[in-house]
């Protein structure tokens, strides 16, 4: 295939609806996670964690799709961010502001409360012993290291060989089951007691993303395209599967983000959508960031809702703030508001 063809192919996405989808999938089974972790255990998702793992990865690859190309013809760093501050903050302010209703509503003290809303907006985590980096929205942790991961990209990264990024991967790899062996799984990054464990996490499944978007760019399209149901059926194994080991399988997490998320990813970019299920494909990939940075407060506002009726109420309650997360997630990922210095025009109109 020539390089025109290459580009033509890259240009028109079609190889990347099903990523839309599985970003999607990735986001639902986080919210079970959160559900499972809040009292509604299904027994099923208690590792689900590791759906970060792969929006880091996804997001390496997907991001190199969008932006490699800019970066030759001259994107500077200070525009990329800017870009990547434009698609997260505004969508992340609103989930901000659902915590400090609940905050609010549960009695927070108002200084204690202003000082994490700034802190919140801004992006500085608050290191303060076992609570959350960002405790209002708890999910904000991984978008702090995916900012992270971005500013990398957008400056000493896009102009790595990939022989350089191959040996970086390979040190990340190790720090990544090195950080699994210190702490017994891969839960790390998202509280102050052993927070630095995120860097390992973004920049092992990130960078493993850009090489894969490399390869793909070599030999994607020679490759046979496998049905997309390939994709979503891995997905959902492989973050449901490494509950049936043993806990003090430490290697077990890191394991799964190497050897078995890359091959998701790469049976997804490559994989052959029906027509039919392109829209639902893409449906999925528009609410996954709304319904991640929004279902935390509301978890935590239906399970205090539950807590006031107890019995069977506690679950009704959960359950309907998924619901309502959901709900909500769909109507922001449809809206075109004018925020002051951003646009948001649906979710699926920029790069994840």
């Amino acid at each position: 295939m020539t390089g025109g063809q290459s580009s033509a192919r890259m240009r028109s996405g079609e190889h990347f609806v099903m990523l839309d989808a599985l970003r999607g999938v990735a986001a639902l089974l986080v919210v079970a996670h959160h559900l499972e972790r809040s009292g509604l255990d299904f027994g099923l998702f208690s590792r689900a964690y590791l759906a970060v793992d792969f929006f880091f990865m996804l997001s390496g690859f997907v991001l190199s799709r969008a932006y490699d190309h800019r970066f030759a013809s001259g994107l500077g760093w200070a525009s990329f961010m800017k870009l990547r501050l434009k698609r997260l903050w505004p969508t992340m302010a609103i989930g901000i502001a659902l915590g400090v209703a609940v905050a609010w509503g549960g009695a927070m003290p108002p200084d204690l409360l202003a000082i994490r809303t700034v802190a919140a907006l801004l992006f500085v985590p608050l290191a303060i012993s076992t609570v959350h980096l960002f405790v209002l929205d708890g999910v904000q942790w991984s978008l702090f290291f995916e900012l992270f991961a971005n500013a990398l990209h957008g400056g000493p990264l896009k102009r790595v060989p990939t022989a350089s990024l191959c040996r970086l991967l390979f040190v990340s790899v190790l720090l990544l089951f090195g950080v699994a062996y210190l702490h017994g799984d891969l839960t790390v990054g998202h509280v102050a007691a052993g927070w630095i464990g995120g860097f390992a996490r973004v920049m092992c499944a990130y960078v493993a993303g850009m090489l894969l978007y490399r390869l793909w760019c070599r030999i994607g399209a020679s490759v046979p395209r496998p049905n997309a149901g390939w994709a979503l059926v891995g997905l959902v194994a492989a973050l449901m599967a490494p509950a049936l080991f043993p806990t003090s399988w430490w290697w077990i997490d890191p394991l799964f983000v190497v050897a078995v998320f890359p091959v998701v990813l790469w049976v997804g970019a490559t994989a052959a959508i029906a027509p039919r299920w392109r829209g639902i494909a893409a449906v999925s990939g528009a609410i996954s960031y709304p319904l991640y940075a929004f279902h935390m407060p509301l978890l935590e506002l239906g399970e205090r809702l539950g807590d006031t009726v107890g019995g069977a109420g506690v679950a009704g309650y959960r359950l309907a703030s998924v619901a309502l997360a959901i709900g909500l997630a769909w109507w922001w990922s449809q809206a075109d508001w004018r925020l002051p210095r951003f646009a948001v025009r649906r979710a699926a109109s920029l790069p994840h």
